[in-house]
């Protein structure tokens, strides 16, 4: 048996610094997709600062939050429900996303989680109400999930 191995000592470590290779190139391309994953999703959450609908929206909802005023169906504004409704749909489709992997969760979590949670907070009874008069209990059920889930 320690012929076979002198004998073929070159094959083996030739095999070994291939099995080293790859893994390290395994390794680097998983820290690749990782970092462009974070950087899609910072991408994405930047929208809120760039996108003009989008940015009222989320200064709205800022002020609110801010107030700490409950949103509810009755009495609301069309002017306070649209952005309302835009945030709700916005952050919808992040939770979404995380989901699915597409978008980077902790980096949604670290940069918008606690925004996403109050705002859940702030519309509760809105929503509620919505998804009564709707007859869908899933309106924003990944919203919901997101916020209790992590607690933000």
């Amino acid at each position: 048996m320690s012929t076979w191995i002198i004998e073929n000592l070159g094959h083996l470590l030739t095999s070994a610094s291939i099995l080293i290779a790859f893994t390290t190139w395994l390794v680097n391309q998983k820290s690749n997709f990782r970092s462009e994953k974070i950087n899609h999703t910072a991408s994405i959450l930047s929208q809120t600062k760039t996108v003009k609908h989008l940015a009222e929206a989320d200064y709205l909802i800022n002020n609110l939050i801010n107030k700490n005023a409950k949103i509810s169906k009755e009495g609301i504004t069309p002017e306070i429900e649209k952005p309302i409704f835009l945030m709700l749909n916005y952050y919808e489709s992040l939770c979404a996303l995380s989901e699915l992997g597409v978008i980077d969760k902790k980096t949604l979590l670290h940069l918008r989680g606690g925004l996403m949670k109050r705002t859940f907070y702030l519309c509760e009874p809105y929503i509620r109400q919505y998804r009564h008069e709707q007859g869908r209990k899933e309106i924003y059920a990944k919203l919901e999930k997101f916020s209790e889930q992590f607690g933000c």
